[in-house]
């Protein structure tokens, strides 16, 4: 009983860390459609900096476009730019969207690729803590764990 309680309280203290998200996200908009699957292949290609560009490029013109901000993230991290990938992560967890927990799991790829895994760890736990049905974010963690 007592061991449940602690639980509960770390869990509690964990998910105090992330704080609520304060931002709507936007939907694409209808003339960024092609930009957006132009930068996804150019992704698949390995071309990251190309598609990073396009993904600017929408963001620019809609700054809340969640999807275009997600797949900056994932951009970032394939291209070894972790610390744009933080520091896009940290913009995309802001917004009030179904992929909040997938910036979150970036952030703690890129914190843990470049060597801060103690962060990455402290990351995750605390943003399972906030978003338990995520399941990105318990596998990361065991990624990171297993390292």
């Amino acid at each position: 009983m007592k061991a449940a309680a602690f639980f509960v309280c770390l869990s509690l203290a964990a998910a105090q860390d992330i704080p609520a998200p304060t931002k709507t996200p936007a939907k694409t908009r209808p003339e960024d459609v092609a930009t957006l699957r132009s930068a996804v292949e150019l992704h698949d290609r390995g071309e990251y900096d190309s598609a990073i560009a396009k993904y600017k490029q929408v963001l620019s013109q809609n700054p809340d476009d969640i999807t275009a901000l997600y797949e900056l993230t994932f951009s970032y991290f394939a291209a070894k730019k972790y610390q744009d990938c933080i520091d896009a992560a940290k913009i995309g967890v802001q917004y009030n969207a179904p992929v909040r927990g997938r910036f979150y799991s970036n952030m703690g790829s890129c914190l843990d690729e470049s060597g801060r895994t103690d962060e990455a760890l402290k990351l995750y736990r605390a943003a399972i803590a906030a978003l338990p049905g995520d399941f990105m974010l318990p596998f990361n963690l065991g990624i990171t764990l297993t390292r």
